[in-house]
């Protein structure tokens, strides 16, 4: 007959194999969050470099502006409905209300929108989602543009 006798110590090394694989395993997770880490400051880069490119292209499009600080521009949203209010010029016939929005880098003109001389605001509905940029223009009985406000998004801000 045999007898078998535990070793004092068997105990001690079931419990120490078992901390070594959850090390393992700590290991393996922690390697993975940096990788995952690695990849998303190359994805914030790489998104750093694309939000360069559009307030670029943005500024090239919208810096520009004649006498636009006449016009007071304001832009409101409720849900999806953008109102576009302006200051009314004595020497405009007309005003048109441009809207803008981007799209991968690229802006892109969705209307425009003819006002007559006598109201100052127009409402344009059914926009869904951010990024939309608006620009009022004045023209006069001849056409020529009077004032030229910049972009503008939400509130007074100017689109830079």
């Amino acid at each position: 007959m045999e007898v078998y006798v535990e070793s004092p110590t068997a105990g001690v090394e079931f419990e120490i194999n078992q901390v070594k694989e959850e090390v393992r395993a700590l290991v393996s997770n922690i390697n993975e969050a940096r990788d995952a880490i690695k990849k998303l400051t190359s994805n914030q880069q790489r998104v750093s470099k694309q939000v360069g490119s559009v307030a670029e292209s943005f500024s090239g499009v919208f810096g520009k502006e004649n006498n636009g600080d006449y016009l007071g521009v304001y832009v409101e949203r409720f849900n999806t409905t953008f109102n576009v209010y302006w200051k009314q010029l004595e020497d405009a016939a007309e005003y048109c209300v441009e809207v803008y929005k981007n799209v991968v880098s690229r802006w892109y003109k969705l209307t425009e929108i003819h006002v007559s001389r006598n109201d100052g605001y127009a409402a344009i509905t059914n926009l869904v989602g951010d990024g939309y940029v608006f620009r009022v223009i004045a023209r006069g009985r001849d056409g020529e543009e009077v004032a030229k406000s910049a972009g503008m998004v939400i509130g007074t801000e100017i689109a830079k």
